[in-house]
């Protein structure tokens, strides 16, 4: 466990840093504060950058959590369990933003779901190799 937990954090890191940039330097003027639907309120690419480098590391971690415990539980029935989750999630939370566009642009929604597939498909297939 504590191999796939390592490997998760190294990888939540090297992912949050790659969607904090794309955050930064992509998001300037096309991210709607989702607090106030139909205003010209933008985050602070700053912030958002913030908040995906977190999120990455956080999702990243508590996905690896995840499939430790279903490992545990399951052995190799637990990791495509683990997987077919964790692509109904990307899918799901994926259309999410396209479903309601009181929340985000639809530029915005491309950019959070080039920054999910950044994290979700390494998350993918790299922990799965690493659960002893």
């Amino acid at each position: 466990m504590k191999k796939l937990l390592t490997s998760a954090l190294v990888l939540g890191l090297i992912t949050g840093l790659v969607n904090a940039a794309l955050g930064y330097f992509l998001g300037d003027g096309i991210l709607e504060t989702p607090f106030e639907p139909g205003t010209q309120n933008h985050l602070p690419n700053t912030t958002f950058a913030g908040m995906a480098m977190f999120s990455s590391v956080l999702l990243t971690f508590l996905g690896a959590l995840i499939l430790g415990f279903l490992h545990k539980r399951s052995g190799e029935k637990g990791i495509r369990t683990w997987r077919i989750i964790a692509i109904v999630f990307l899918v799901a939370y994926g259309i999410f933003p396209f479903m309601a566009p009181e929340m985000a642009t639809t530029n915005a929604a491309i950019l959070v779901n080039i920054m999910h597939l950044v994290s979700g498909i390494p998350a993918l297939l790299q922990l799965p190799t690493r659960v002893e």
